[in-house]
């Protein structure tokens, strides 16, 4: 039997493992040293890495172009799709689109531009200036309603303010006359662009509220106040205010510049006649229509509303046959103090006349004793209107009268009536339909709203383009 072989009781040793960067192992069994390769990382080409670098390149540019196009594609849908079909205004349920409220103030724009043209025009063609903005200047010293359309074009809010309000105001009317069955004939809007390009109306948006303020609280309001400065049309800025002479202590001798004399001409016919106006109405059409960027139809709609409008005054207002007249005298004071020492001193005695010509404010009548003449009681502003209608002829009157003018005395000469003409009709309507509507659109009946980001959307174009008629 074997020996078992002794175990000394010493642990084993670990073999010990060779770096892996040794080329040479150990011995086989056969004799022979077995040798290894260490691994060679793979070399790539400068071609090669060339163009790694262009693939990394491209695929990150293509990532980022198709994000400028999402984000170019997105802009597109809110600005054409989405914007368009918001509504600026809601009247009864109806809106107004911001596309609907743009086209209309294009269209105002462009309709701005043919009356400053037509106002100017005739002082080019007489000679009386040779530029386009002399006349321009000139016209927007002295004439409050021309002023206000030149502002108008540089004040995008003002403007868009009073279109937005004129559109609800369209609506309204539309609403109103759809009930009553009023219609509107394209003889009758054929008719009132003439009298519109004829007549040269300063007020394209609302025949019936010529220079009124849009105070009323339940009105579109602008964000900011909208800086009134005239827009330069033709070269420099007009100037609000006509620049003050110094007076010279030397008198000097008034020089008479004569009139240009219009050439006479033939008297045209009938047919000569209407050919003028409808050309003057199809160059009407195409200006406007280039300007703006809208159709015959976009044009005639406007002037559509204008005639429903007249029409649906004339149903809702009671216009009187007849007009009362007055031939009157007053003194104008700004004090209600002032105004009573002055009744006292008329009932003393004084002459009113003589008090007139020291003390009124109205310098006007007050260098002719008070007198106003003759002349319709409607003309004259709340307050006064009534006190002349009921005064009791010549009285003075026993409390001052008080108007946004001041504190009136007032002495009735006369009163008649007289048959209320055509010109007077329209004042009458001009004035108590813009009171009626107003107390219709904020009638419980209606409901009216705007929008707060309207302001942000009013274009600024057409701008001011001239041409002479």
């Amino acid at each position: 039997m074997a020996k078992k072989r002794q175990s000394t009781g010493l642990p084993k040793q670990r073999a010990v493992q060779q770096p892996e960067t040794e080329a040479t192992n150990a011995p086989a069994p056969g004799g022979k040293a077995r040798t290894t390769t260490p691994p060679v990382r793979e070399q790539k080409s400068r071609r090669e890495q060339e163009q790694e670098t262009l693939r990394v390149i491209l695929f990150w540019s293509t990532v980022l172009l198709a994000a400028i196009a999402i984000l170019i594609g997105v802009v597109f849908v809110v600005d054409q799709v989405i914007n368009p079909r918001r509504n600026v205004a809601s009247v009864n349920g109806q809106g107004i689109s911001v596309a609907d409220f743009q086209k209309r103030v294009r269209i105002e724009r462009a309709l701005i531009n043919e009356q400053i043209s037509t106002a100017a025009s005739p002082l080019l063609n007489f000679g009386l200036v040779v530029d386009p903005n002399d006349a321009i200047n000139q016209l927007y010293q002295f004439d409050p309603a021309f002023r206000q359309l030149v502002d108008d074009l540089g004040a995008s809010d003002r403007l868009g303010l009073r279109v937005l309000n004129s559109m609800i105001d369209d609506r309204l009317i539309l609403q109103e006359a759809n009930r009553l069955g009023l219609t509107v004939t394209d003889e009758e809007i054929d008719r009132e662009i003439e009298r519109f390009l004829e007549i040269g109306e300063f007020d394209s948006f609302d025949p019936f509220i010529v220079g009124e303020e849009d105070d009323d609280e339940d009105s579109a309001q602008a964000t900011d106040e909208p800086t009134l400065t005239p827009t330069p049309l033709v070269s420099p800025t007009p100037s609000p205010e006509p620049t003050q002479t110094p007076e010279s202590d030397t008198t000097a001798t008034p020089t008479t510049t004569p009139f240009p004399s219009a050439t006479p001409t033939d008297v045209p016919s009938s047919a000569e006649r209407q050919q003028q106006i409808n050309d003057v109405v199809a160059g009407f059409y195409r200006n406007v229509g280039r300007d703006a960027g809208v159709s015959r139809g976009d044009i005639r709609e406007i002037f559509r509303v204008r005639v429903l409008r007249n029409k649906l005054a004339r149903e809702v207002l009671d216009v009187p046959e007849v007009a009362i007249w007055v031939n009157a005298r007053h003194i104008l004071v700004s004090e209600e103090g002032e105004a009573r020492d002055i009744i006292d001193a008329i009932n003393a005695g004084e002459s009113f006349a003589a008090i007139a010509r020291i003390s009124s404010e109205d310098t006007g009548s007050g260098s002719n004793g008070g007198e106003l003449g003759w002349a319709n009681t409607f003309n004259y502003v709340e307050g006064f209107r009534e006190a002349v209608r009921d005064q009791e002829i010549g009285v003075v009157s026993a409390e001052p009268v008080q108007s946004d003018f001041g504190f009136h005395i007032i002495q009735v000469r006369d009163r008649e009536e007289r048959d209320i003409e055509d010109n007077e009709v329209d004042s009458i309507l001009l004035e108590g339909f813009a009171d009626w509507l107003r107390e219709y659109r904020n009638s419980e009946e209606n409901t009216v709203s705007t929008s707060n980001f309207w302001p942000d959307v009013v274009p600024q174009e057409p701008g001011f383009n001239f041409r002479q008629r």
